[in-house]
């Protein structure tokens, strides 16, 4: 073994040792020093510019591919957290606190327009006109073939109405149905009237005395309730809601409306806060030098054991310094 064989490996055991032995800790808070002194010197868009940062977010949105085996972990880890017996012993208000709760209240009763919007969008969709439309025929075809307030006062005239229904419909088979369907077609040229009607009690009932009266029954009814959602839903529908949601952002990944959100998301991001250094935009998200350092203490020394008993860490030293010590600037230092 020559000389730089020899110092190879000295220089390879003193790193080592500096990242497993005793000295690990000061190791890693003069790192982290120089590090955050670093952070506090230099800007985000030095260290990576808006261009950049927007062309590599959108390859990797479009190359970021999800296989089949990520539905089958999150159905794995959803059906274990919903069936965990946690959640029969647990109600909603041991976990959402009433004040809380309090605030979303004061949050709905403050934002006046947001709600009337709502109600708006809603009362005018297809779906609110086709569930007024059925109420309103199931309610008209019950009064007209059940017991209503006319015919339970004329003795007989159920019997006679029902056994004349069925004569009829003995005689003129289609009769019923062309009925129904005439029914229904009435209703529903006239389902934007009780639409409408319906907009306006809903936006004239829903006061600020009236929500909170609401919000109030809600909470002294649901805060009993229990978290667990296993009788709900099944197995076999967790993992087909799963998969329908893999399906959806694959699709949404390469749609042209995605890539301009993010486009403008990270510009307006830059344009924001792309001056400030990178200590800042940390300690924005709640990152100090403090808290970080202990984190450093806790995960660091341990990770760094594993790597060294498994090798890992040698097998990434190694090569690294070995490629100085057989450079020619090296060998000619040790030959002078």
């Amino acid at each position: 073994m020559d000389k730089a064989e020899r110092l190879l490996q000295a220089h390879l055991d003193f790193e080592l040792n500096r990242w497993t032995g005793k000295t690990c800790a000061a190791d890693l808070q003069a790192l982290l020093d120089q590090l955050w002194s670093w952070a506090e010197n230099t800007s985000l868009q030095q260290l990576l510019d808006a261009d950049t940062a927007v062309d590599t977010t959108l390859r990797w949105i479009d190359d970021w591919y999800l296989p089949d085996t990520v539905t089958l972990l999150i159905g794995t880890l959803t059906k274990r957290l919903i069936h965990l017996p946690i959640n029969e012993a647990t109600r909603v208000g041991d976990v959402v606190d009433e004040q809380l709760f309090e605030a979303a209240v004061d949050l709905v009763v403050e934002l006046e327009r947001l709600r009337e919007s709502l109600i708006q969008r809603a009362t005018e969709s297809p779906i609110y006109a086709m569930l007024i439309s059925n109420v309103l025929y199931s309610g008209i075809r019950d009064y007209l073939t059940g017991e209503n307030a006319v015919t339970s006062k004329v003795p007989g005239m159920s019997s006679l109405l029902s056994k004349g229904a069925s004569a009829l419909n003995k005689r003129m088979p289609g009769l019923e149905t062309a009925i129904e369907d005439r029914l229904r077609k009435y209703i529903s040229n006239n389902a934007q009237k009780s639409i409408r009607l319906s907009q306006k009690f809903l936006l004239e009932s829903l006061t600020e005395e009236q929500i909170r009266r609401l919000a109030d029954q809600i909470w002294d009814q649901g805060q009993h309730t229990q978290l667990t959602i296993s009788a709900m839903v099944s197995d076999d529908e967790i993992d087909r809601l799963v998969s329908f949601g893999l399906a959806i952002w694959q699709d949404l990944r390469q749609s042209s409306y995605i890539h301009e959100l993010i486009r403008e998301g990270i510009y307006g991001f830059y344009d924001g806060y792309g001056s400030e250094s990178l200590q800042v935009l940390l300690e924005h998200m709640g990152l100090n030098r403090a808290g970080i350092g202990s984190e450093m203490q806790t995960l660091l020394p341990g990770l760094l054991q594993n790597a060294h008993a498994t090798g890992l860490l040698k097998t990434w030293l190694e090569p690294r310094l070995k490629a100085f010590y057989d450079s020619a600037a090296c060998r000619s230092l040790l030959d002078a």
